[in-house]
């Protein structure tokens, strides 16, 4: 039963990529001038934004996975900051011009979720770091300041140590989030 609990969230999370990859696109389309504008998030979604982050964070540290993990969520140079991510953080919406939002990488998406299900599945070192990363402590980001898909994100590893309770916790404050993003979607096209 576990193990299909599992596979719904997969899902979700997966689900969530798509969404994030489909708002940028959309906003992508529709800004192609203004990618060096700032835009200032409503100081309530700020704070909202780091409510969720805290309530994410303490579900994960109470599992060590992530610890020696070098998958690819932090062992990548990739930009993570997709557009609503800059607007929560008041940075110029080019920081969240990214390969990771943009369609094609759905198919690179569905490959490593049966990658990492797979018993075939063994960690690599990690050739290189996102700039973000430090051995020593992890996200060197505040609370707040993290981008969505590394807060809310986890692999099919990590769920497998979540107690039922932690794993019903994270899907619930998943779709929470999911839901509170698309929210500060729609308050960034008003800024349009």
């Amino acid at each position: 039963m576990k193990k299909i609990y599992i596979l719904y969230i997969l899902i979700k999370i997966y689900f969530n990529t798509i969404l994030r990859i489909l708002k940028n696109t959309f906003i992508a389309n529709l800004c192609k001038t203004k990618f060096e504008k700032k835009y200032c998030a409503p100081i309530d979604l700020k704070r909202d934004n780091l409510i969720f982050q805290k309530k994410f964070a303490k579900i994960f540290m109470r599992y060590h996975e992530w610890k020696t993990c070098v998958s690819h969520c932090c062992h990548s140079k990739i930009n993570r900051f997709d557009f609503v991510d800059c607007y929560l953080n008041n940075f110029v919406l080019k920081k969240g011009l990214s390969p990771w939002h943009q369609i094609p990488h759905l198919i690179s998406a569905i490959i490593d979720l049966f990658h990492t299900m797979s018993k075939f599945y063994k960690d690599e070192s990690p050739s290189e770091n996102c700039i973000y990363y430090s051995i020593l402590s992890g996200c060197v980001l505040p609370m707040g300041n993290r981008p969505m898909m590394c807060v809310s994100g986890a692999c099919y590893k990590l769920l497998k140590e979540f107690s039922s309770d932690d794993l019903r916790k994270y899907s619930f404050l998943l779709s929470k989030y999911i839901v509170f993003h698309f929210k500060c979607f729609f308050y960034l096209l008003k800024e349009f």
